[in-house]
């Protein structure tokens, strides 16, 4: 499978606004199919956890303790054209599937040796989100230091 690279240098909200500009399509098809897979899968609609308490809950906990994250959901938004609260929601619905009694959730694997490397990933939600995958080279500047992943 081949994956498409990109790589991004800022602050959060400027690598996630780089990120929803290169993948905008991408963004805005998993958006969509989200729509049709909350009823099937949660039995409410997606704007309708959307309206839940708990979206408030969980943004104002995300604001506070990982606010770096919530500004490259907002650069990646912006950088889509899609809704800040549809990017947040998708990536935060855990709570979700909690209430299903369910464990749900993708994992990411990540070695780098001095030949290579190897990134593992299961796909536990959508099947066609395997296909949007990409890699990423981010150079996070903030006031704490410079870092670099992929």
């Amino acid at each position: 499978m081949h994956f498409e690279y990109l790589k991004a240098e800022g602050d959060h909200f400027t690598v996630g606004r780089v990120i929803g500009k290169a993948f905008s399509e991408q963004i805005f098809s998993v958006v969509e199919q989200a729509k049709s897979f909350y009823p099937k899968e949660f039995g409410i609609s997606f704007e309708q956890a959307l309206a839940l308490p708990d979206f408030a809950l969980r943004l104002n906990f995300a604001k506070k303790e990982l606010p770096q994250l919530v500004e490259e959901i907002k650069g990646m938004a912006e950088g889509a054209g899609v809704s800040f609260r549809e990017l947040f929601q998708l990536n935060a619905n855990e709570f979700l599937f909690e209430q299903k009694k369910r464990a749900q959730g993708c994992t990411t694997l990540f070695f780098k040796q001095e030949n290579g490397c190897l990134i593992a990933h299961n796909e536990d939600w959508l099947s066609e989100a395997a296909e949007k995958f990409f890699i990423l080279e981010a150079h996070i500047q903030d006031h704490f230091e410079r870092t670099s992943f992929i």
